[in-house]
């Protein structure tokens, strides 16, 4: 089986940074637009309490309100 992380376009990025607090959120969000691990990154983060940098195209302080994994697209 495949992990979800194999497929996370973020993977590719050079510059790990951007995607932490104080990084450039356009240029994280550029690669969580397309990724197609998004949802599972997300729930990944959400379903473990990760509160530091971005997951599934969010900061901590957006997934603070999601309460429930997001559904996959």
């Amino acid at each position: 089986m495949v992990d979800w992380r194999d497929k996370a376009a973020c993977a590719e990025c050079d510059d790990p940074e951007i995607f932490f607090e104080g990084g450039v959120s356009s240029a994280s969000s550029r690669f969580c637009q397309r990724c197609e691990a998004r949802t599972d990154c997300l729930d990944f983060a959400i379903k473990n309490a990760i509160d530091y940098g971005v997951w599934g195209g969010k900061f901590p302080h957006e997934r603070l309100n999601e309460s429930d994994p997001p559904s996959p697209q």
